[in-house]
C-alpha cells in the first residue's frame, strides 16, 4: 500500500505544480478522469491534453487535497478518498465554491497506476459543514 500512497503523492505534486506530463504519467493507458465539472476523459494521452488546457486556464490557482481514507480492496487494487479544494495563489485561501470529494482507484499491474480519478463537487446545505471542510484543507497547507 506504501507504493500506492507514493503514487498519490506524485499525483498531488503534479497537480499542484500544474505539470500535465507528470500528472498523466500517473494514469493507466486506459485510465479515466472525471473532472469537477463532469468532463469525462479516457486514456493517458487524452488526460494529458485535458490537463494541459486546464492548467493553462487555471494558472493562478491550485488545489489542496487531504487523504481521508485508504482501503486495500484486493492485493492489487486500492481505493483512496480525499477532500480537496481550490486555492487562489494570490490569497493562499481555499475557495468555498470549489470544494470537492476526490476518489481514486489505483491498480498495480507492472506498477501502480490510477485507473479512475473522480471529483464530486461538495455543495453543502449548511455553512458550518462548508467551513469545517475548508478549515481541514487550510490546516493541511504546506
Amino acid at each position: 500500500m506504501k507504493e500506492a500512497e507514493q503514487l498519490f503523492t506524485k499525483v498531488r505534486k503534479a497537480w499542484h505544480e500544474g505539470n500535465s506530463r507528470n500528472f498523466a504519467t500517473c494514469f493507466a493507458n486506459d485510465g479515466t478522469l472525471i473532472a469537477f465539472d463532469g468532463t469525462f476523459v479516457k486514456g493517458k494521452q487524452a488526460i494529458f491534453t485535458y490537463a494541459q488546457r486546464l492548467f493553462a486556464a487555471e494558472e493562478d490557482q491550485t488545489y489542496q487535497s487531504v487523504l481521508v481514507e485508504t482501503q486495500l480492496l484486493t492485493a492489487n487494487v486500492v481505493l483512496m478518498r480525499c477532500h480537496t479544494g481550490k486555492i487562489k495563489r494570490e490569497t493562499g485561501r481555499i475557495s468555498r465554491e470549489r470544494l470537492a470529494y476526490l476518489t481514486l482507484i489505483m491498480q498495480k499491474k507492472a506498477v501502480w497506476e490510477v485507473v479512475l480519478m473522480q471529483y464530486t463537487p461538495a455543495h453543502f446545505d449548511t455553512p458550518g459543514q462548508r467551513t469545517a471542510f475548508r478549515y481541514e484543507l487550510e490546516e493541511s497547507l504546506d
